[in-house]
């Protein structure tokens, strides 16, 4: 982590020890050139975190304090040149000939607090000055002065290190919105986010692309999602890859050059499944399974006792049905309510079978159990005829001689 240099600030203490200088007047009394900058290590290196201190001593006729034993106190306060103290040493010291005493903040005797633990992120810190000229612990000269970019070397350093109980803030203080991130603890997941009614964003190459609205919206390629997960580009698509064999599924949006869909693009077949157990399969020759993971056709269906296939018509709930036979039911095909089931070849309505069971061959409304209209009945086969009952429960079978004479021949009734 790089160190950082604070600006040089003129601060007035004195130095005589028999006199008691009430904070009021301190600064005016004498001059103390403090120059603070942060020479912080990474704590990957298991460095201490410190801040070096230097002051020059000069007396009230502004005359260097030279090698002489001192006694220093810092202490960081809270919020303001008044507030809590967070943290205090003392340093024992000797000045050198132009009145330079050095130290590091951090590193000196602990009077109360822990420097390690101080949270910069929060608020602002001020560091209190107490000298004693003689060495001991008689604090006479005071002075209070605000940190300004010392704790933010000191924060950057703590966003390699950040316990499960600590967090790193970024405020800004113009509108009061947060970046926060947080550890993962015993008591909370940790994450990046705000807690403030405001977006999060993500960007590359200094523009966004990604965006979690504060309504729990997520935009991918848009900034304005309208659904819970929005993605948007000129060929937008989701891609998930088994990196083992490298195959993929692909969730592709539809645009000028291709519909939409979801697919593989390997040979591999695509699995539709509900409750953990699959349910449909596309197959990487196209065929299609319902209920059947191996389909052997085009269209495979299968279930257990009573396999179907059900077209409904959501206007009047008028439903077409194709039933696979089984130990219960015959198959077939056909249609609930007062429905007729329709036969049509090029577009024409050809045949019927009306909801009374009745046939109609070119009659849509056959009055009769069979009725033709518009053509012949064609038997082509010899000795094929029709067959007839008669009142008496007999079966007769009528055929046509070579003369086009009708003959009747009474047959078991099958």
């Amino acid at each position: 982590m790089n160190n950082r240099l604070l600006p040089t600030r003129l601060l007035k203490i004195n130095s005589n020890p028999n006199t008691k200088i009430m904070k009021k007047i301190l600064f005016t009394s004498a001059m103390l050139i403090v120059s603070l900058y942060s020479s912080v290590s990474s704590v990957h290196a298991q460095a201490p975190k410190r801040i070096s201190y230097q002051a020059v001593v000069r007396n009230a006729s502004s005359e260097v304090v030279s090698e002489k034993p001192v006694s220093v106190k810092l202490s960081v306060l809270s919020g303001s040149v008044t507030g809590t103290s967070v943290y205090s040493e003392t340093h024992s010291l000797t000045t050198n000939k132009n009145g330079l005493v050095s130290l590091q903040m951090g590193g000196g005797t602990l009077v109360a607090g822990n420097f390690n633990s101080i949270d910069w992120a929060t608020g602002s810190y001020f560091v209190k000055t107490e000298i004693d000229p003689d060495g001991g612990t008689n604090y006479t000269i005071q002075s209070t002065s605000q940190l300004l970019s010392v704790p933010y070397a000191l924060n950057a350093n703590q966003a390699d290190d950040i316990s499960p109980n600590r967090q790193l803030t970024l405020r800004n203080t113009t509108d009061g919105s947060i970046l926060r991130l947080t550890p993962p603890g015993s008591s909370s997941t940790g994450g990046l986010g705000t807690s403030s009614n405001h977006d999060l964003y993500f960007y590359t190459n200094n523009q966004d692309r990604v965006v979690f609205t504060k309504q729990g919206y997520y935009g991918f390629g848009t900034l304005n999602p309208t659904s819970r997960l929005h993605l948007a580009s000129n060929n937008s698509e989701i891609r998930l890859e088994n990196t083992v064999d490298s195959s993929s599924l692909y969730l592709t949006a539809p645009g000028a050059g291709s519909t939409g869909g979801i697919g593989t693009s390997s040979n591999h077949d695509l699995y539709f499944f509900t409750n953990n157990q699959d349910r449909a399969v596309i197959k990487n020759d196209g065929r299609l399974g319902l209920g059947v993971m191996t389909p052997s056709s085009t269209l495979h269906v299968a279930t257990g006792n009573s396999s179907e296939l059900r077209l409904q018509n959501t206007t009047d709930n008028a439903s077409i049905y194709v039933t696979a036979p089984s130990a219960q039911s015959t198959g077939g095909v056909g249609t609930d309510g007062n429905f007729g089931l329709y036969f049509f070849t090029g577009g024409q309505d050809r045949a019927v079978l009306s909801p009374s069971g009745n046939l109609g061959l070119g009659n849509f409304n056959p009055p009769s159990k069979v009725t033709i209209t518009g053509g012949d009945v064609n038997i082509t086969d010899i000795g094929s005829g029709i067959i007839m009952k008669s009142p008496n429960g007999q079966c007769w079978k009528v055929t046509v001689t070579n003369t086009g004479t009708f003959n009747s021949a009474q047959i078991t009734c099958p």
